[in-house]
């Protein structure tokens, strides 16, 4: 049994003979009991479909998944009733966010920021009272945008749920973050160029499987911190931030408790610094304290030659590292010509041209006429007005 199941699907580029197409890619990932992270698995189809979500479910139930608490999913619609058909006790959650998302397609961009607080004091509420008297504040004051209230009217047993358990489990409810933070890693690897078939995505994404199940072993919180414990770590600080900066709430903490005679225990030296020259004046100064330091992959620290020149090598891999990341980044954007947000789907001409029409057609005909989906064309006359 499982008790968090998150599903979602993200897109390839397959070459075949005559063209290149966008294929699906299914993924599948849950949490069991003790709260470890498991990739159920991986499947390839043309595109999303809740047939497909649906044998995808039967399979798992005959691999052996008895049962699941909580699923997240998108709202492709029919897949929440059918997916109750195969795991009846399990409770469906709509991704909060993606609600959030689509409904700001109705509100004019210069209101995102306003739009999006009052929807955090709804699906953020306290309990299921005030978040329903936050909601009725809400639709008083976006009664002029009725397509933004009516996602939210539509699904509104998705957000009455959320209060039915505690504020921890609720933030792992009302997101898809855990499956997305895990697609984006798969785009690392997808999404330049295109593949051969549909064989080779799925080689290509097990390897990248593999690399976040190292990674999940050996360097989440919970694991570094059961290293510590298993050296004779007596006291334990522990943190999710950056080590780009020696600026760190716990690490201040640890510098105030930290005494001549105390040894610091790291599990890898770039846990503590990503910058060589940081980590080395870092660990200097400790050393010229009469502070001892122990890297459990690497033994303790002191100022021999043989040990300066270790500590130099590795913290200079993993600034380079860093540098790199950065320089590539910036080298594709600047290939691309893209430097963040998403790119107009249709000029002014397209669009001011649309409205022209929109004077003596309706909203369905212009939208045939100009291939300008209606909720674009309504969004946009919308903007006009006001």
């Amino acid at each position: 049994m499982y008790s968090f199941m998150f599903v979602d699907c993200l897109y390839v580029s397959i070459r075949t003979e005559f063209e290149t197409k966008k294929h699906a890619v299914y993924c599948i990932v849950a949490y069991d009991l003790d709260g470890r992270k498991d990739i159920l698995g991986l499947w390839g189809g043309e595109s999303e479909n809740k047939h497909q979500w649906m044998q995808i479910f039967d399979e798992l139930k005959c691999r052996g998944v008895e049962d699941i608490a909580f699923i997240s999913m998108d709202g492709l619609p029919g897949l929440e009733d059918d997916a109750k058909t195969i795991f009846p006790k399990a409770v469906i959650q709509r991704c909060i966010v993606h609600l959030v998302r689509n409904s700001m397609k109705y509100i004019p961009s210069k209101n995102y920021k306003e739009f999006t607080a009052n929807l955090k004091l709804i699906y953020k509420a306290p309990n299921k009272k005030v978040a329903l008297l936050e909601f009725e504040k809400f639709k008083e004051r976006w009664s002029e945008y009725p397509g933004a209230i009516k996602i939210w009217e539509s699904n509104w047993q998705h957000v009455e749920q959320l209060y039915n358990y505690t504020d921890s489990i609720r933030k792992l409810m009302y997101t898809t973050n855990t499956i997305e933070s895990i697609n984006s890693s798969f785009r690392k690897v997808t999404a330049k160029g295109t593949f051969p078939n549909e064989t080779a995505v799925l080689k290509v994404l097990f390897l990248r499987v593999l690399e976040l199940y190292d990674k999940w072993k050996g360097n989440s919180l919970e694991a570094q911190e059961q290293q510590l414990k298993a050296a004779g770590a007596r006291i334990v600080f522990t943190e999710s931030f950056t080590g780009a900066t020696l600026d760190r709430p716990q690490l201040n903490e640890l510098r105030k408790a930290l005494e001549a005679g105390d040894t610091l225990m790291i599990t890898k030296l770039d846990r503590l610094a990503r910058s060589a020259s940081q980590g080395i004046t870092f660990i200097e100064g400790l050393l010229s304290h009469g502070i001892n330091v122990h890297v459990l992959n690497m033994g303790l620290m002191d100022n021999t030659p043989t040990r300066k020149l270790i500590r130099s090598i590795l913290l200079a891999f993993a600034e380079f590292e860093r540098d790199m990341i950065v320089e590539r980044t910036q080298e594709g954007r600047r290939l691309s010509g893209h430097y963040g947000g998403r790119p107009r789907k249709y000029k002014r001409e397209q669009l001011e041209h649309a409205m022209l029409l929109l004077e003596s057609n309706s909203y369905k005909q212009v939208s045939t006429m100009t291939g300008i989906s209606v909720s674009t064309l309504y969004r946009t006359k919308l903007r006009k007005e006001v």
